[in-house]
C-alpha cells in the first residue's frame, strides 16, 4: 500500500512539478496530518505536549499529540497548532537550514512558526516555512516508524506531502 501510494505521489509530482495555488485548510477543527509518502501521521513525541517538543510520524492517528488546528493569518499563511496542547509548529531555533527540526514552541509572533500552504493535490499540501521557504518533509524520507520531522529543500521528494484528514 505504502509503494503504490509513493508510486503514486512520485508520478503526480513527475507530472506536474508546478504547485498549484494555496487552498484553504479547514479551521476551527481538529485534523490529522497523514504524510503522504509514509502513511504515518504528523505526531508529538511521546505526546509530550511542551516547548521543544520534538515532531515524529507515527501509525496511531488517535493518540494525543495528533491533531492541528490551522490558523490562518492576515498574510496568508497559517499558524499550526497542536490541538492538545497551546503550543505550535516551528522550526527549531528558527533555522533556514535544511534539516532543522520541526517542533513545538510558543507563538510570540516568530516567523518561524508561520507556514504557507501548497496545494497538491485533494486534500493533499505541502507547508513552506515562512522564515526559511523550506518544506516541512521526513527525515531522510524515512518509512520508519519515530522519524523526525524536519524541514527540507526539495519540493519534489514525496515525503513533503501531507494530507489533512478529520
Amino acid at each position: 500500500m505504502r509503494l503504490l501510494r509513493l508510486l503514486r505521489t512520485a508520478l503526480f509530482l513527475a507530472l506536474f512539478p508546478a504547485m498549484a495555488p494555496a487552498q484553504q485548510v479547514p479551521e476551527d477543527t481538529p485534523l490529522k496530518l497523514r504524510n503522504n509518502a509514509t502513511g504515518y501521521y504528523l505526531w508529538v513525541f511521546g505526546d509530550r505536549a511542551s516547548a521543544g517538543a520534538e515532531t515524529v510520524q507515527w501509525s496511531d492517528r488517535t493518540k494525543p499529540g495528533a491533531a492541528w488546528r490551522f490558523i490562518r493569518q492576515r498574510d496568508g499563511n497559517y499558524l499550526v497548532r497542536s490541538f492538545d496542547s497551546r503550543f505550535y509548529l516551528a522550526v527549531s531555533g528558527g533555522s533556514t537550514r535544511a534539516g532543522g527540526k520541526i517542533v513545538l514552541w510558543t507563538n510570540r509572533g516568530q516567523t518561524d512558526l508561520r507556514w504557507r500552504v501548497a496545494s497538491v493535490f485533494n486534500n493533499c499540501i505541502r507547508l513552506i516555512n515562512a522564515n526559511s521557504n523550506l518544506y516541512m518533509a521526513v527525515s531522510g524520507a524515512s518509512t520508519f516508524r519515530g522519524a523526525n520531522i524536519l524541514q527540507w529543500s526539495d519540493q519534489r521528494r514525496p515525503d513533503t506531502v501531507w494530507c489533512w484528514e478529520s
